[in-house]
């Protein structure tokens, strides 16, 4: 006899910015009450918004990726209070190069 696998998506994340709605999803156990998320980057108490963008141009390297972090605040999410990440940010791991596409998977 075969064994049935079942999954259950339980909702991790859900950031809602003037319009904008992005929910984060892994499977899991279903729950009654939302899971405290670490969606706090600049340790302000307001959730941030992480923005993949993987096909970005860093300096001349094109496709090189980027990933922009939103930070939030008591009115919500602002574009004007961001920080963007590259592979030529300092602590980040190797050097933007086309095609690299950093930031087409985040965590």
């Amino acid at each position: 006899m075969g064994t049935v696998r079942r999954r259950r998506w339980a909702t991790v994340v859900a950031v809602v910015c003037t319009g904008l709605a992005t929910t984060v999803c892994l499977p899991g156990v279903a729950m009654a009450k939302p899971v405290a998320a670490p969606a706090d980057f600049n340790g302000d108490g307001y959730q941030d918004l992480v923005v993949p963008a993987p096909t970005a141009t860093v300096g001349r390297a094109r496709g090189a990726g980027a990933v922009v972090v939103l930070y939030g605040s008591r009115t919500g999410v602002s574009p004007a209070r961001r920080v963007v990440f590259t592979q030529d940010t300092p602590g980040v791991p190797d050097g933007a190069e086309s095609q690299d596409l950093f930031g087409a998977s985040t965590a």
